[in-house]
């Protein structure tokens, strides 16, 4: 396959499993994010990663800037931060760009990888729909809470392909099981639905997606937003395939006591990633006949605890 030189941008839990497992694997693996206390951490003690994996790896090249990055001529960047940043990730990045790179959304949400095509070309966009989670319990510490195996990889472009069976199999040696998909938008639509029926009910009730899952009143929630969201799916056109809501309630059923980055963020006072999940929803419906008006009301309470913090 050849050696690639990877970058991760955003070190927080996605962004730190994937970086650790790929440079635990020996990987060429440079890091950047902005949080300087959480990278200096990285630098002189390693990045460790507890729970479902036990690591504690180290890096020789570790930036607070994407503007480093350009020394390294990366073959692949993945883009780790939250959604709400992909736009001024993508600005900065441009000044790092070469021909042949290729930028690899590494996020939740819908279309995100459309923007990277819009700002590069098709060829440059890969896509990573992402089935583990965890949280930053300190600087330089992330845990890993589960990992529903695989990850799917998808692109934008038949020029791209190679590459992106590639990364598929370097992932998957390194210990994050990775299908290549040349359906990536029913990948991402299918974790998109899946979270817009339980993360917003987390973030608003404080409850863990086991508890939220656990209580009747909160599952009769999350059960009206999934038929909303598929839906709306089907009047896009996006076949989901038979008996798709029975295979998101045993999906969801299984969550255990993790916290969304939706219940995180609000936590913590941080802008949260609804647009490009619950919002997105929204937007696709607004171009069917298909209505969402409890999705949009979980939004817009979302986004009126956004304007209180």
């Amino acid at each position: 396959m050849g050696k690639y030189k990877f970058g991760v941008v955003g070190i927080g839990p996605s962004g730190a499993i994937l970086a650790a497992h790929l440079a635990d694997h020996g990987e060429d693996v440079a890091i950047v994010d902005i949080k300087y206390d959480h990278m200096t951490a990285i630098r002189e003690h390693g990045l460790h990663l507890t729970g479902e994996a036990d690591l504690i790896v180290r890096f020789k090249k570790t930036h607070t800037s994407i503007s480093m990055l350009k020394q390294y001529e990366i073959d692949v960047l993945f883009i780790a931060t939250k959604t709400f940043s992909l736009r001024p990730v993508l600005h900065e990045i441009r000044d790092i760009y070469h021909d042949g790179m290729k930028i690899v959304c590494y996020q939740n949400g819908v279309d995100n990888e459309d923007m990277i095509a819009e700002r590069f070309s098709p060829e440059a966009a890969l896509r990573v729909v992402i089935n583990h989670a965890g949280n930053v319990v300190d600087d330089g510490v992330v845990r890993m809470t589960f990992f529903h195996k695989p990850n799917y990889i998808g692109c934008l472009s038949k020029e791209s392909e190679k590459i992106t069976k590639d990364v598929a199999k370097i992932l998957t040696a390194a210990e994050l099981d990775t299908e290549y998909a040349p359906d990536i938008k029913f990948r991402e639509w299918e974790k998109a639905i899946f979270h817009t029926a339980l993360a917003p009910v987390s973030a608003l009730t404080g409850q863990t997606m086991k508890e939220a899952m656990s209580l009747p009143e909160t599952r009769e929630l999350v059960d009206a937003l999934l038929r909303e969201a598929i839906a709306v799916a089907e009047a896009r056109g996006i076949d989901l395939g038979e008996g798709f809501y029975e295979k998101g309630i045993r999906y969801l059923g299984t969550a255990g006591d993790h916290k969304p980055s939706m219940r995180v963020d609000i936590e913590e006072g941080s802008e949260t990633e609804i647009d490009f999940i619950t919002g997105k929803i929204i937007e696709h419906a607004e171009k069917t006949e298909a209505g969402c008006p409890i999705n949009l009301a979980l939004y817009n309470l979302v986004k009126g605890m956004e304007m209180k913090l």
